[in-house]
């Protein structure tokens, strides 16, 4: 029995033994811990640019350091994580010259850098400098503070003192930084200048689509070819390419032609002289370039009498206007009536003719009227030989009489016979130009060409569109007789816009809609194709010359202008005189020429509206002449808010922000059909396409209903993850992903007096680096916390080691973990025996959240292939292992707590510790 007892006495003493060791042990561990905790405490973190790593040593920019790149010395040991807070080795960091990355390291006391992190705010932009303002750079759309930078040319730093000197406007820049802060900027390119001048002072330049000022004007840009437009208003523009030199001024000069029209002028006899507008502009044949627009043109040749005719010129198109001079007479009044006898021999025009009647009326040169009696007996000569009937002669043709001293008719030559004629509709008519039949033949009247409406003499101004004639002439440009078959009788003219409406065509005037209809037969002649098209193939919009007849019928329509561009939809945005009309979001531009309709009374030019159902139609995209706005939002407010989570109705909650900017956002529930426009990128989305945080603008009726929706700003971040906690400023949620809450942030699902707390489920939204939107989804809610270690995690379930308590604690499905020190965090199944923690539980004891503030550096998994003692061989996926089990090592086998040496062969276990010779848990059969 003594022996038993001092076998007894020697164990007791043995374990105080064991215990004072390992209480040293543990206190060493904790004045180490706790130094490395105070030297980790005074180290400092800064934000660098790094570009090297060579040897023990980081070549960096530091801001707050020297202008240039320093040597940083590293300690032994360096941790390195991703910004997604994943471990990485120094050597996947990949850096060097041209391949900088902006990082935040930690740097402790000693001057040695033991931290590595890539920051997911970081950025790399390559692209011309559009302004340089003080210590801030802008590219593109984004301004950058550039104060603190690093400027490179070659590779070679050029200090910070400053951005004068260093870059400008134009110079094409690699620029790193960090959320709007630029460290590094090199010059990859300087820029070069464009220098114009043009024939037209204040001709508008654009560079590659965008304004750059007007002429002459210098600009410095990016080198490279450059794809410049000049446009001034009445000249054509003018497209070229232009290649940019770096560091060299390109001069170009610009002739720019003016927007003109043809007008191309005879006359018989030639040599006339040819006023246009007053003004003298050559002597017939002439042949002119002219602005369009309606001109008045004068013929005047000494000897003959002056003729002046209206003409209208059209853009790009020839006008032909042929002027037959009469010789004015000599001591007689021009126009009297003179008897034939008097002039022997003399050439006349024949008028009209009553063969059975045995009348002609002919016109001498001097315009007098003649008539004359035809006796059997008189012949008709031809030339250049022969006889015809005098019924063969047709008006328009040319004699030559002979009359006996009492005026009797004693012969007549025929010297000039009509060689083309053609008949049908007048399709179109420009001056003295019509268009016949449906060929539109092109025939040019001679101002003395005669027309007859029946046994009527008609004047030329009488013949129009849509009237049916027979024409006669030397050829198509030589037209001397028109017959006027049919006509359309009298008609009125005004110009309108031809509108397809859900009530069929209708007729737009320049003040108002108008109450014509539109009949399904009517031609509507295109004079630009030479066609006629049915009135439902007209382009909306377009504008036509209506011709009414006096009860007020549309009889015949011609276009002004077709329209290239007819666009129907939604207005979503406006910018300037730009309009985008949805769904396709069509660009297109308006001016003070365009004529804006709502409903049927017309408004001001600019009274267009986002949300705005128009048409919109002109000559093409760029030159918008008309829109009816159909239909016009009638709301009474607008409300700005976040797009929530699915509401389990189906539907989307809208969070209003006050308009205050004071109280809390108010939900209302969206209807799924609603459609959103999303100006910035010239799109539209459903209420379903939408992500939380989006930011939105609501458009509301009297009664509290949405009638449009706008997306102001889209959520770029879209985390859906867990809330693990700030630090520095900063909100960590799952991944350790890290941002910046914006300064007006929402906060969206948190009582009052409620916080948010780590673990709890969010969405998350915002821009970039910065955070605006987070909505609770489920908030972790602990009412107490418990410290212990791991022994083990099942689905569903953990036990827990307390102190001499083992504890099994049920796990709420969305748990989750968090591990500051290593930037690990995730579902609890991670968790490994031996790992410590501390434990969030809720109401029912159920745990909510993990911070595991240590983990064993050795941890294995596997079968047990060998057991002697305290030694066991483990087989897993990740290899074998031989382990050595500490003697005070804690062992769990089959749910009982037995000694170091109970392991078996066949066990599955899993282990941990400082090192596989050193293993204090020891877990088999949970």
């Amino acid at each position: 029995m003594g022996t038993v007892n001092e076998t007894k006495r020697t164990r007791s003493f043995s374990g105080y033994l064991l215990a004072g060791v390992i209480a040293a042990v543990l206190g060493a561990g904790s004045f180490f811990l706790a130094l490395n905790y105070f030297t980790y405490k005074r180290s400092l973190s800064e934000v660098i640019v790094a570009r090297d790593i060579s040897g023990s040593s980081l070549t960096a920019y530091r801001p707050k350091g020297p202008e240039s790149f320093t040597n940083i010395p590293l300690a032994e040991r360096v941790t390195v994580v991703d910004a997604a807070g994943k471990k990485l080795t120094l050597e996947s960091l990949e850096l060097g010259p041209g391949k900088e990355k902006v990082v935040k390291v930690r740097v402790r006391p000693d001057g040695k850098v033991v931290k590595i992190e890539e920051l997911p705010s970081s950025f790399t932009a390559t692209d011309e400098i559009r302004a340089v303002d003080g210590d801030s750079i802008t590219l593109g759309d984004r301004r950058y503070a550039a104060g603190e930078a690093l400027f490179l040319t070659s590779g070679k730093g050029q200090g910070r003192a400053g951005l004068t000197g260093l870059i400008g406007e134009g110079d094409m820049v690699r620029v790193l930084g960090h959320e709007n802060t630029a460290l590094l900027v090199e010059v990859v390119e300087k820029a070069g200048s464009l220098s114009f001048v043009s024939n037209v002072e204040g001709a508008r330049v654009f560079a590659d689509g965008t304004y750059r000022g007007k002429t002459p004007c210098t600009f410095r840009i990016s080198p490279g070819t450059k794809d410049i437009l000049v446009r001034a208003e009445g000249y054509k523009d003018l497209r070229l390419p232009v290649t940019v030199e770096p560091l060299k001024e390109t001069k170009v000069t610009v002739t720019l032609e003016r927007v003109t029209g043809t007008l191309k002028v005879t006359s018989n006899p030639s040599g006339a002289a040819i006023y246009v507008g007053g003004e003298l502009k050559g002597r017939t044949p002439l042949t002119l370039n002219v602005p369009p627009g309606e001109y008045e043109v004068t013929a005047k040749l000494e000897g003959f009498y002056p003729k002046s005719a209206k003409v209208r010129i059209v853009q790009d198109r020839e006008q032909f206007l042929s002027f037959t001079l009469a010789k004015a007479a000599s001591g007689v009044p021009g126009g009297s009536i003179r008897n034939p006898g008097d002039v022997p021999g003399e050439k006349v025009i024949v008028e009209r003719t009553w063969p059975n009647l045995g009348v002609l009326e002919v016109k001498d040169p001097r315009g007098s009227l003649l008539r004359l009696a035809i006796s059997e007996n008189v012949p008709l000569e031809r030339l250049p030989f022969g006889r015809i009937s005098w019924d063969r002669v047709m008006p328009g043709e040319e004699l030559v009489i002979e009359t006996d001293p009492e005026g009797n008719l004693k012969k007549a030559t025929r010297i000039y016979a009509h060689s083309f004629s053609t008949e049908g509709k007048i399709m179109f008519r420009e001056g003295n130009k019509i268009f016949v039949g449906e060929g539109w033949t092109e025939c040019l009247l001679r101002d003395d060409a005669i027309v007859h409406s029946g046994t009527v003499d008609v004047p030329l101004e009488t013949l129009s569109v849509g009237d049916t004639v027979a024409v006669y002439g030397a050829s198509p440009q030589d037209i001397r007789f028109v017959d006027l078959e049919q006509t359309l009788g009298e008609k009125a003219a005004f110009e309108g816009f031809l509108v397809k409406t859900s009530t069929g065509l209708r007729i737009f005037s320049d003040y108002s809609l108008t109450w014509f209809t539109v009949p399904n037969n009517l031609q509507v002649a295109d004079p630009v194709a030479r066609v006629t098209d049915n009135p439902s193939r007209v382009p909306s919009g377009s504008r036509l010359r209506f011709y009414i007849n006096p009860v007020g019928d549309v009889v015949w329509a011609e276009y002004v202008w077709k329209a290239g561009a007819s666009l129907e939809g939604r207005v979503g945005l406006i910018a300037g005189a730009s309009l985008h009309v949805m769904p396709g979001w069509q660009e297109v531009f308006i001016s003070e020429k365009t004529s804006v309709f709502l409903d049927r009374e017309k408004r001001p030019y600019y009274d267009v509206k986002v949300g705005d159902l128009v048409l919109a139609a002109g000559p093409s995209g760029d030159d918008i002449r008309f829109i009816w706005v159909e239909d016009r939002l009638l709301y009474v407010r607008t409300g700005t808010g976040f797009i929530g989570a699915k509401d389990p109705r189906g539907g989307r909650i809208f969070y209003e922000l006050p308009s205050s900017g004071q109280g809390e956002p108010y939900p209302r529930l969206l209807d799924t059909k609603i459609t959103f426009s999303y100006p910035a990128q010239r799109k539209n989305l459903s209420l379903r396409e939408l992500s939380w945080g989006d930011k939105v603008k609501l458009f509301f009726d009297e009664e509290g209903r949405v009638v449009w929706g706008e997306v102001v700003e889209a959520n770029e971040i879209k985390l859906l993850g867990h809330y693990l906690g700030t630090q520095d400023g900063f909100y960590y949620f799952t991944g350790f992903s890290r941002f910046t809450p914006g300064e007006n942030i929402v906060v969206i699902g948190l009582s009052e007096g409620e916080k948010l707390t780590k673990g709890s489920r969010v969405f998350v939204g915002g821009k970039g680096n910065i955070i605006n939107y987070l909505e609770v989804d489920n908030l972790v809610r602990p009412e107490r916390w418990v410290l212990g270690t791991v022994l083990s995690v099942a689905k569903g379930s953990m036990r827990l080691s307390s102190g001499q308590t083992v504890q099994e604690l049920k796990v709420s499905k969305d748990a989750w973990f968090c591990d500051w020190n290593a930037r690990e965090d995730g579902d609890l199944l991670k968790l490994f025996p031996g790992d410590r923690v501390s434990v969030a539980l809720g109401k029912e004891g159920t745990v909510l959240y993990v911070e595991r503030g240590y983990s064993p550096p050795f941890k294995i998994e596997g079968s047990v292939t060998y057991a002697q003692g305290r030694v066991i061989t483990v087989s897993g996926k990740n290899g074998t292992s031989t382990i050595v089990i500490d003697s005070g090592a804690t062992v769990y086998r089959g749910g009982q707590k037995v000694g170091p040496w109970s392991i078996q062969k066949g066990d599955k276990v899993k282990a941990s510790g400082s090192s596989k010779d050193s293993v204090d848990l020891v877990v088999s059969g949970w």
